[in-house]
């Protein structure tokens, strides 16, 4: 069953009755998933936004049960549903932030990134901040970041209150480096951080109204309003920027 719903959810193939069957079928017999299955399970319900609360009780105290037999990839994978799915565990995610100390010396970039992400979206506060500090120390040992993991590492710190001081003045650094190489997306996560954390960096943020402007038709219309609103939010006055929002805005309004 772990893996017809994992084969549904990279396929992006969204059937709610099947996996609503697939959740009553798990529930009667969950002791028979190791913990690669659970981790399936669990993305593959986070990854078209499934919301069946009885899922998750029995899935996460089989991740208890099998404890000894974790691993990197299955955690994360675990941390990034629960996150997606605002499934909260204190128990299980204080194992799983006890888990990602030890391992933080070991993982890649991209396992940085991930481990940030979900628990940002869980946003437990003082309770993960040794979490955060080892995992940025691991970010700066790699070295310089591609665009998008930067944008990405540093809009989950400012959701989470930016956890450590270190590696968020080192993102603060890398910013002025890349601004010429950010996507649309990035820029728009970049803008929101900045308003998050309620770091007003007038010189920083009015380079990026005057970048922003070159990828308004690839924002979506949340980005747009995102963008406006951390404009607004920091105080920051860009007359040009705000006329281009407009206008674009109005112009997809037809």
């Amino acid at each position: 069953m772990a893996l017809v719903a994992h084969a549904f959810a990279r396929q992006d193939v969204k059937d709610p009755l099947l996996f609503d069957d697939i959740a009553d079928e798990f529930c009667s017999r969950p002791e028979e998933f190791s913990v690669q299955g659970l981790a399936m399970m669990a993305h593959a319900y986070s990854h078209f936004g499934f919301r069946v609360p009885r899922l998750w009780p029995p899935l996460l105290e089989g991740v208890l049960d099998q404890q000894d037999e974790l691993n990197p990839v299955a955690t994360l994978t675990l941390v990034s549903a629960m996150g997606t799915s605002r499934v909260r565990s204190d128990t299980v995610l204080d194992l799983f932030t006890d888990l990602m100390v030890e391992w933080a010396p070991d993982l890649t970039l991209k396992q940085c990134q991930t481990a940030l992400a979900g628990y940002a979206r869980l946003n437990r506060g003082e309770r993960d901040q040794r979490l955060f500090q080892a995992v940025g120390t691991r970010i700066r040992e790699l070295g310089p970041m591609p665009p998008d993991v930067c944008a990405s590492v540093f809009h989950s710190m400012a959701k989470a209150g930016a956890r450590d001081n270190q590696l968020l003045a080192y993102i603060l650094d890398e910013i002025p480096k890349l601004l010429p190489v950010f996507d649309h997306q990035s820029l728009v996560s970049i803008v929101h951080s900045y308003a998050l954390l309620q770091h007003r960096d007038v010189p920083l943020l009015t380079k990026l109204a005057r970048r922003i402007p070159q990828e308004l038709p690839q924002l979506t219309s949340q980005g747009l309003a995102m963008v406006a609103y951390s404009y607004a939010k920091l105080g920051i006055r860009s007359e040009i920027l705000f006329y281009l929002l407009a206008r674009e805005a109005q112009n997809r309004l037809g």
